[in-house]
C-alpha cells in the first residue's frame, strides 16, 4: 500500500517597521542675551526630541560654528538643527542676538581757549589726541571730532 504525503509548503515573509508619526523636535524660541562688561555673552541651550524619538538622530545643520555653552559674537546667529529617524527628517531653527548695552567710555578735556585771527574768528584744532577712550568689546573704537578739524569758530561778545 502507497502512502500518499501531502506536499510540504513553507512560507516565509518580512515584517517591516513603519514608524507611524514624524518625530518632533523642540528647540528654543529665538534669545536675545547681552554682553557683560568682560564681552562674553555665553548661552546654554539644549534641543531634544519629544516624541517618537526611537532611532532618531539630531544633527546641528548650521554652518555658524556656535553651539551651546558658547560664547556669540554681537549680531545674530542662526542656528538650525535637524533630526532623523528611519524614513522622515524634522528641522528646527532660531537666532541667537547679541546686544552690547554697555556704552563705550570718554575722558574728555576741558574747555580750550583759542586766539583769534586777523578775521576776528579761530580755526577748530584736532583734539582727538588729548581725549581718552575705550570700549569693552571693541579693542579698536573709533573717535569723531565734531565739529571737524578746520571749522571756522566765530563768537561775539
Amino acid at each position: 500500500m502507497l502512502k500518499k504525503t501531502l506536499p510540504l509548503f513553507i512560507l516565509s515573509f518580512l515584517i517591516y517597521t513603519i514608524q507611524a508619526q514624524i518625530p518632533t523636535l523642540d528647540c528654543p524660541d529665538d534669545t536675545t542675551i547681552y554682553k557683560n562688561v568682560i564681552c562674553d555673552a555665553q548661552l546654554t541651550y539644549s534641543i531634544t526630541c519629544s516624541a517618537n524619538c526611537t532611532g532618531t538622530n539630531i544633527s546641528q545643520t548650521d554652518t555658524s560654528g556656535y553651539t551651546s555653552g558658547n560664547s556669540f559674537p554681537i549680531g545674530g546667529t542662526f542656528q538650525e538643527y535637524t533630526i532623523t529617524s528611519i524614513s522622515d527628517t524634522v528641522t528646527c531653527s532660531f537666532n541667537v542676538i547679541v546686544k552690547d548695552t554697555i556704552s563705550p567710555s570718554i575722558a574728555c578735556i576741558g574747555d580750550q581757549t583759542v586766539s583769534a585771527i586777523t578775521s576776528c574768528d579761530a580755526i577748530l584744532s584736532d583734539y582727538t589726541s588729548l581725549i581718552t577712550f575705550s570700549d569693552n568689546c571693541d579693542p579698536n573704537p573709533t573717535l569723531v571730532q565734531y565739529p571737524t578739524v578746520g571749522t571756522p569758530i566765530i563768537t561775539y561778545t
